[in-house]
């Protein structure tokens, strides 16, 4: 074999061990939050005949979440309109929501992991008065006790109305950060309808403590 030929066959081994190693790095990242339980903020109850749609704290829950609806790995689709079991509602009629100014879910991984993704779908259906949270922020902690926020998705007003009516949306914003607990809050105009929350990433790993740098 002439040494071109080597050259050129240690080359290639090279790239195809480079990709491998690049794939086996990829798979080991997943879904953290897939199965998880975890604790939201007041829901809204809707009054009945005595109040309309006001709000009654002896009513039960509007659109209710069942403990996993977030996280039991359904995507809705487009045909899953407001009605379905896989959205839960926060409203900002809510009054503890209204008081604190947005909407929370906390989610406790159980361990320290490295994250690199957050994304959560929502449902825009404007007849109902159901549009996505115009302010998302990620805040994330090692302790459970301090906070610091890991990423935002803001959408201002056109980007809102830009986005297709009766239809579900999913948004994803990249972190780099290490976690044990985290709280997602919403602010959002009327009903926010949420699916399904992820939180992409590895167990362990090295990404920067929450609030480095």
């Amino acid at each position: 074999m002439t040494m071109k030929k080597t050259l050129a066959m240690l080359l290639v081994l090279a790239m195809v061990a480079s990709l491998c190693c690049m794939m086996f790095v990829s798979a080991d990242e997943s879904n953290l939050l897939a199965g998880k339980e975890y604790e939201i903020s007041e829901q809204f109850r809707a009054g009945g005949a005595d109040v309309g749609w006001g709000y009654s704290e002896t009513a039960p829950i509007s659109y209710p979440d069942n403990g996993f609806e977030l996280t039991d790995g359904y995507v809705p689709t487009n045909e899953d309109a407001y009605g379905a079991d896989c959205w839960m509602g926060f409203n900002q009629q809510t009054p503890a929501q209204k008081e604190r100014g947005y909407a929370y879910i906390n989610f406790d991984l159980g361990e320290v992991c490295s994250l690199s993704e957050f994304s959560f779908t929502a449902l825009k259906d404007i007849p109902t008065g159901i549009q996505p949270a115009y302010d998302v922020e990620y805040l994330v902690s090692l302790d459970g006790e301090e906070y610091f926020s890991a990423g935002k998705n803001v959408l201002d007003t056109d980007a809102l109305a830009a986005l297709e009516d009766k239809a579900v949306h999913t948004f994803k914003t990249e972190v780099n950060v290490s976690a044990r607990y985290i709280q997602i809050r919403f602010i959002s105009y009327g009903w926010n309808f949420l699916g399904e929350i992820e939180a992409i990433g590895v167990v362990g790993g090295d990404a920067p403590a929450p609030g480095a740098g």
